[in-house]
């Protein structure tokens, strides 16, 4: 049997592509901000239930408006200064909220220091 050249060639044959052996999609090289975000606010439902138990049910949505919006802003202090921290790796979720803990305390405590500060 002789090689020709000019014969047309047979199509490549593919692979049948198995759905239960497709490999599963590449996990994100780094920590997300909203995952350090969500280890932030882990921390904000902490304060929360501690504020209930030591002071009680809040007498009315006002009180409980002023609570959360002064917990914003370390919260998202908090999350950026975490992603900032180990953005490069991605670490496991309890890490994280381990890792956010102490951003988050001192960002609320100096937050505090300057709110009362301002007060006369």
């Amino acid at each position: 049997m002789e090689f020709d050249r000019n014969a047309a060639s047979p199509p490549p044959s593919e692979p049948a592509l198995d759905p239960a052996r497709e490999p599963a999609p590449a996990a994100p090289a780094g920590t997300s901000f909203g995952r350090s975000l969500l280890a932030s606010l882990v921390w904000v439902g902490v304060v929360l239930v501690a504020a209930v138990v030591i002071a009680g049910a809040a007498p009315s949505g006002y009180g409980v408006g002023v609570v959360l919006g002064r917990l914003v802003l370390p919260t998202l202090v908090s999350a950026w200064l975490v992603r900032r921290f180990f953005g490069h790796k991605r670490l496991a979720f309890g890490w994280l909220v381990l890792a956010s803990l102490p951003t988050f305390f001192v960002c609320f405590v100096v937050l505090g220091a300057i709110l009362l500060a301002g007060q006369r």
